[in-house]
């Protein structure tokens, strides 16, 4: 049986992270195993903000490349794709924190937009057809 294996785009693949799966150090996922997420290209949601953050965890870490060309940071996709396998209730929690948070945002703007006015300025509006 044919195995099929999650591998990190091109951009991410070095020879020493190569050398690493086949040392054990690192791996890669079956295909099957991977929980795909469609995940919102917000910028609190970005991989240049969690990179930094999970870099001291071993546990997603062996999923990724230890040195990545300088700037860079794993493709968007397949990060999240291995976070979300890893830690799917945190990743849930995020995106639903991040829509509410958008959300809330986006009602108190609407809410500063919203012009009121009396009723008095409303029948004299109402008289004119527009």
């Amino acid at each position: 049986m044919l195995v099929q294996l999650y591998v990190p785009p091109v951009l991410m693949v070095n020879k020493d992270f190569i050398r690493q799966i086949l040392s054990d150090e690192k791996e890669l996922m079956e295909v099957d195993a991977v929980k795909q997420v469609n995940m919102p290209r917000y910028d609190e949601l970005s991989v240049k903000e969690f990179w930094p953050k999970i870099q001291g965890n071993q546990r997603l870490m062996r999923f990724f490349p230890d040195k990545l060309p300088k700037g860079r940071q794993p493709d968007h996709d397949y990060f999240w794709n291995v976070f979300n396998t890893l830690e799917e209730p945190y990743v849930r929690q995020a995106i639903a924190h991040a829509n509410e948070q958008r959300n809330s945002a986006q009602a108190e703007g609407m809410q500063r937009e919203t012009i009121v006015i009396s009723e008095v300025m409303a029948n004299k509006l109402n008289q004119f057809p527009f």
